[in-house]
């Protein structure tokens, strides 16, 4: 995509006078007649002049607000804010004054505007569903739902001038807009319904693979504005019947997002290119807004640290007298026994991995000039590269000797280097992943002279080599099936130690004998009393024969994440369920060597007579024998750049990307332009929130699928709210038209369900522990901080009031009672469609314990059926579609009979495993993401059955993750996924070979088309 030049200048985030107008202003709104216009800046509401000029800020919280949107009769401002620790709906005059806040829920609620009689608020929230649409009156009071299928998305309400439609989007996500020239289904339609509560006669009036966002209704509820995609957002305009749709505003680079209409129609205000932008209806004339705000920032642009814990990697001096520690990305020098912390390098990107060369200098990496180099300091801070820089140098490992440095270059090269500097020369290449995500895949052997390489195969498995430095030869000694750690040699150089999953998909430990042991014989004991034991210095070999027979289980409960030697060799140390353990090298019964709180890792101290380990971010060494750790103390004081640090972060953040996206062209984009432009915006991040957001619409830049950024921020939340639910759903407009909260329906397996507090349909909820509801007592408000604990409910029906004491589940709870009731409703619909015939089996996602459920259920679930319906909608991925698809691909080729069972005849699959061997159809729908789809092509290609419903957004890559050293993560595409034709599955959806369009009316009343359709599919 071509991005719009924009200068920045580093004083916008400096303590001094503003200097020009700002960037990065948010969310605006336009007053009823287009003269002032709202906006979010620095995490506050402001508003402005719709010419432009100085803004006045009208909150002050420090809180994150944003979404002001101003009422029709131009008396007030709804807005978002975080006050009390969630996303909540506020409202102020529009003079600005002391907020009123309006919904009380833990969920997340997002102020997009107003009933035509500014009588109501509009929003969308995830509180009774995934997404859903919500209203409540200014007045306060309780919110009332307007969508009803909480496994949908459904956002971006605009209510028609008549206040008889409300048109909306439904699909995709409210992030559409990120991924300019996204297509597929997983993109928002609009659609009109009636404006009810709930909505009803809904109909999508797009219906096109591309987002269609915002809807807007003009004053004469002629025209529908929104933004949609042709190649760039931009702000088009249609009929309400989705006709006679065409572009308006002309944009060629970033994209328009956040459009609001003023209530006279005449304008209408919008995001673009960080900017806000104001368009004149009438004349489809724009025009960019510089507005000036007050020089004085929210927050210092320097500010002071101190660290206790957070220790990401560490290193012992050789004389056991210094530790460097890697702590936020930078490294630091104590004493080994703790104390005195000085930091090292003064320098905002990260270094890391270090290990000692001698007693006063070590080697490290760091991140600079876009890319990953070695460089060796000393304790006094010097430093110097210590390799060529060619390509990304990363896990520098310093031989036993001290004399040579071991490091990975780039995914594909094991070079090693003399610890004084020099040309490396490359040992080993293969493919090695894990690498550039800091993890050696080799290790020293004693003598300085070989690595133990861990080399993946294309078979999916891991060969461990034994490389010998001069000669470059490869010795391989042992053959894992699936994927191994690295690998190390025991101190005595006679063995080879691994974590490697061979087994039930967890890592356990391995041994590989190098040599054969010496055969000893009990019946000689008594001919060697007193016999000089003669000593052979043997040198360091390699019994090949009978190599692959030695390779021997150490465990056998999973769980192993690192390891280490004892001195002589015959005693391993490693870390398993976070407890470090011991185990003899030759084998035997493991024993844990420590308690208390989780330990990560375990190292050997350099004089081989205590370990090291981490607890609770620090470093701590215990006896070897095992026992008590001791912590070592450090306090880390410093200061840091914002700015710089920020800077320092968007390079990293560069970084990864360029090295590790799936697809080295990235999609035909250009990242190094995309870089030119973000950087040029980065000074316009006023905290680390909104430079998470800004990196955020960076990385979306590549349109791809499995991506996000997200870190910490400096705003503080000022409240904890956390909703009590009891699982009982009102009656909407009951509760509207009376203010009464009778109850419409009770969710199966809650609260509200249970014997003891049983709760029903018709039941008016009068007060909650003797609080009556009103207004401003509203049932969440009445039920925060009440999970877990007793609650006494007033209840009225035609019977009289009684009192239901009942115990509140967190809110968290409440997504998997909806879903398991979405399960209870489809298996009950499959039942009626099929009149018993078939079953049905839903896959809420493609991880072991769900596969370990769809086991279970296709022996339960498909006694006496004919077929089965296996339901993948709403199913976001993981990695197991292969294991569900090898249960659907087995024929009965034996069967098994008992004697006393008459009649019966069992398939030997069945008899000795799980498998399915029914007649199976599959669904799935925009929602079915990922392992999702690889499930449906799987299904398409081994012919198994049917595929029903809408097709697949076309988001399939293997993805990973980055931890950013201010505790940031990156979500990182890095493995593609392909047909057996060459098709990429990324943005490709797979389609269904029985197309069955979402139906909410049909939902609103209960029944589900897709599935009568993938029942009559079997049932032909």
């Amino acid at each position: 995509m071509l991005l719009p030049t924009i200068i920045a200048t580093l004083t916008l985030v400096s303590s001094t006078a503003q200097v020009g107008p700002i960037k990065r202003a948010r969310t605006p709104s336009l007053s009823p007649d287009a003269s002032k216009v709202a906006f979010a800046y620095q995490g506050d509401i402001w508003v402005v002049s719709s010419n432009g000029g100085r803004a006045e800020r009208l909150t002050v919280h420090p809180a994150a607000e944003s979404m002001p949107r101003f009422s029709p009769d131009g008396k007030w401002i709804a807005f978002t804010s975080t006050r009390n620790g969630s996303m909540d709906i506020f409202v102020m005059s529009s003079d600005g004054g002391e907020p009123k806040r309006l919904t009380y829920s833990s969920a997340n609620e997002y102020a997009m505007g107003w009933t035509p009689d500014s009588k109501w608020i509009l929003y969308y929230s995830n509180r009774w569903g995934n997404l859903e649409i919500m209203k409540v009156a200014l007045e306060g009071g309780e919110e009332i739902r307007l969508t009803s299928d909480g496994m949908e998305l459904e956002f971006f309400p605009s209510i028609s001038p008549d206040g008889r439609k409300i048109a909306y989007n439904y699909g995709g996500g409210p992030g559409n807009w990120r991924r300019s020239g996204l297509t597929g289904s997983g993109t928002a339609d609009i659609w009109i319904a009636d404006f009810s509560s709930p909505v009803s006669n809904a109909i999508n009036v797009t219906n096109d693979d591309r987002p269609q966002l915002w809807p807007m209704w003009s004053p004469d509820a002629r025209t529908i504005w929104h933004v949609a995609d042709g190649g760039t957002p931009n702000v088009w305009r249609m009929d309400p019947d989705g006709k006679n749709r065409r572009q308006v505003t002309q944009h060629t680079g970033d994209r328009v997002r956040y459009p609001a209409l003023s209530a006279n129609g005449n304008a209408i205000a919008y995001e673009y290119a960080s900017d806000i932008w104001v368009l004149d209806t009438r004349s489809s004339r724009t025009r960019k807004l510089d507005i000036l705000v007050p020089g004085d920032q929210r927050y210092n642009r320097t500010s002071r640290l101190t660290l206790t814990q957070g220790v990401a990697d560490f290193a012992v001096s050789p004389d056991m007298k210094r530790m460097a520690l890697t702590v936020r990305g930078d490294i630091f020098m104590t004493p080994e026994a703790g104390g005195t912390t000085r930091r090292m390098a003064n320098d905002p990107g990260r270094e890391m991995m270090v290990d000692w060369i001698s007693n006063d200098k070590f080697v490290f990496v760091r991140m600079a000039d876009n890319s990953l180099g070695i460089y060796v300091m000393d304790v006094d801070g010097g430093q110097s590269p210590l390799a060529d820089g060619a390509g990304n140098e990363t896990t520098p490992v310093v031989s036993p000797d001290r004399k040579w440095v071991a490091f990975h270059r780039d995914y594909t090269e094991i070079c090693v280097v003399p610890v004084e500097g020099g040309t490396p020369t490359i040992v080993c290449t293969g493919y090695f992943q894990g690498a550039m995500f800091g993890s050696a895949q080799f290790s020293w052997s004693p003598d300085s002279k070989h690595l133990a390489v861990a080399r993946p195969t294309e078979r999916g498995g891991t060969n461990i080599y034994v490389v010998e430095i001069d000669s470059r030869k490869e010795t391989l000694v042992a053959r894992c099936a699936k994927s191994a750690g690295t690998p190390m040699f025991t101190r005595d150089g006679k063995r080879i130690v691994f974590a490697a999953n061979e087994f039930a998909n967890d890592y356990d430990l391995f041994v590989v004998d190098l040599t054969h042991d010496p055969i000893t014989f009990t019946e000689d004991a008594l001919d060697n009393i007193g016999k000089q034991e003669e000593k052979k210095e043997e040198g360091f070999r390699i019994d090949e024969e009978g190599i692959f027979q030695r390779m021997r289980r150490l465990t056998s409960t999973g769980g192993v994440t690192s390891y280490a030697s004892s001195v002589d060799g015959k005693a391993l140390f490693f870390n398993q369920g976070g407890q470090i353990h011991r185990v003899a090298s030759a084998g035997g019964q493991s024993t844990a060597i420590t308690t208390g709180a989780p330990k990560n890792g375990v190292w050997l101290a350099p004089n081989g007579q205590a370990l090291y380990t981490l607890e609770a971010g620090r470093v701590a060494q215990l006896p070897i024998a095992g026992g008590n750790a001791a912590p070592r103390a450090f306090t880390a004081e410093f200061y840091i750049d914002q700015y710089d640090e920020a800077k320092a972060l968007f390079d990293e953040i560069f970084w990864v990307m360029d090295q590790m996206y799936y697809d080295p062209a990235h999609q035909g984009h250009d990242w190094r332009r995309i870089r030119n432009y973000y950087s040029s915006l980065l000074p316009h991040a006023y905290d680390r929130a909104e430079f998470y957001d800004l990196m955020l619409e960076m990385v979306n830049e590549l349109n791809s699928s499995h991506l996000g950024v997200n870190g910490p921020t400096q705003q503080p939340q000022t409240g904890d709210d956390a909703t009590g639910i009891v699982g009982a759903e009102p009656d909407w407009r009951h509760l509207e038209s009376t203010g009464e909260y009778r109850i419409a329906r009770v969710m199966k397996g809650s609260p509200a369900d249970h014997p003891d507090s049983k709760l029903y349909r018709g039941d008016v909820v009068v007060a909650i522990d003797g609080i009556r509801l009103s207004k401003s007592d509203t049932f969440d408000s009445l039920m925060n901080h009440k999970a877990g604990r007793k609650v006494v409910l007033q209840v009225r029906n035609a019977s009289g009031t009684r009192d239901v004491a009942i115990k509140p589940v967190p809110l968290s709870a409440f997504a998997d009672l909806q879903y398991e009731n979405f399960v209870l409703e489809m298996r009950e619909l499959t039942d009626r469609y099929s009149n018993g015939k078939l079953a049905y089996v839903h896959i809420r996602g493609m991880s072991m314990p769900y596969h370990e459920q769809f086991m279970r259920e296709i022996r339960t679930l498909t006694q006496n059926k004919e077929g089965l319906i296996i339901d993948v909608r709403y199913n976001g991925g993981g990695n197991t579609a292969h294991l569900a698809l090898s249960l659907l691909i087995k024929q009965p080729w034996l069967i098994r009979t008992v004697r006393g069972w008459e009649g019966v005849a069992m398939s030997e699959n069945i008899f000795r495993g799980d498998t399915v061997e029914l007649p199976s159809a599959l669904m799935i729908n925009a929602s079915s993401a990922s392992n999702a789809e690889i499930m449906a092509e799987g299904f398409r290609q081994l012919n198994i059955g049917p595929v029903v419903g809408v097709a697949t957004p076309g988001a399939v890559i293997g993805t990973g993750g980055w931890t950013l050293f201010d505790g940031g993560n990156l979500r990182i595409p890095f493995a593609g996924a392909y047909t057996v034709d060459g098709e990429n599955l990324e943005g490709n959806g797979r389609q269904p070979s029985i197309p069955v369009a979402y139906d909410p009316n049909a939902r609103a009343r209960g029944e589900d088309p897709m599935l009568r359709a993938a029942v009559q599919s079997l049932l032909k």
